[in-house]
């Protein structure tokens, strides 16, 4: 496989995921603000899936600059 095909699509793949986890992100922060101050247990599950999805989101953020770049750097080379 051509390597910029290749890029091209990880880099496709990657900004599905980011767009996934950001809409599972959303919701979380919908349900955290409908429970918060009346559950403290589910409170704090929500809270904690939440801080997850962060971290998920950043990753990913992380790996699709790396492949922008990559496919940047690929393009330039002609």
């Amino acid at each position: 496989m051509n390597p910029r095909l290749a890029l091209i699509l990880a880099l496709f793949a990657e900004l599905g995921l980011l767009g996934w986890l950001y809409s599972r992100y959303h919701q979380l922060e919908q349900d955290i603000l409908m429970v918060q101050g009346q559950n403290q247990l589910r409170y704090a599950e929500l809270h904690a899936d939440w801080l997850k999805l962060a971290g998920g989101i950043i990753l990913v953020v992380m790996v699709a600059v790396g492949t922008g770049y990559a496919l940047w750097k690929n393009w330039r080379k002609g």
